[in-house]
């Protein structure tokens, strides 16, 4: 082989060997490049969706139950069986006034009856609640204020989705 062979064999393997500038990185060491550039994204994504979670949990944690929640109902059917000597009681029509989800207070209202047997609930009177809930601190359990309004009808019952559609034809 005569010099100017041998220097367009090494040209042409110099050539092959970088392969084409819009293929950064072909051949094997390319594919490790590349998935570890993968593996990093994938790594910085599960860490910003952790951290977003933890915010989330640590917030919802902070914020005051919902007015409909549980441990609100709990607290509610409490203050009015100790406060109001309403016993064997029916609460409706449960809504937030004020506040969202990771408020530390909100204000709510409802209607309320005690049960009667053989009184159908249309018939009950029934009363309005106005009850705020707050959580003044994260280490603290929430308080709830409560205020038992006067006479009110029964709330009707929010139409079907199907109701609700035939009313606009």
């Amino acid at each position: 082989m005569n010099r100017s062979m041998v220097a367009i064999r090494r040209a042409t393997v110099i050539a092959v060997g970088q392969g084409c500038p819009c293929t950064r990185g072909s051949g094997r060491l390319g594919a490790v490049l590349e998935f570890n550039a993968l593996s990093r994204r994938i790594a910085i994504l599960i860490v910003v969706i952790a951290l977003a979670g933890a915010a989330e949990l640590y917030m919802h944690e902070a914020a005051a139950p919902t007015c409909d929640s549980a441990e609100a109902q709990d607290k509610l059917y409490a203050v009015l069986l100790n406060e109001f000597r309403m016993h064997n009681i029916f609460v409706n029509n449960v809504l937030t006034t004020t506040g969202g989800w990771f408020d530390t207070a909100q204000a709510c209202s409802a209607q309320v009856t005690e049960i009667r047997g053989n009184v159908s609930a249309s018939a009950m009177p029934w009363q309005g609640v106005q009850f705020s809930i707050q959580r003044p601190h994260l280490s603290q359990p929430f308080t709830m204020t409560v205020t038992l309004g006067g006479n009110e009808p029964l709330a009707a019952p929010n139409p079907s989705l199907w109701a609700r559609l035939l009313a606009h034809l």
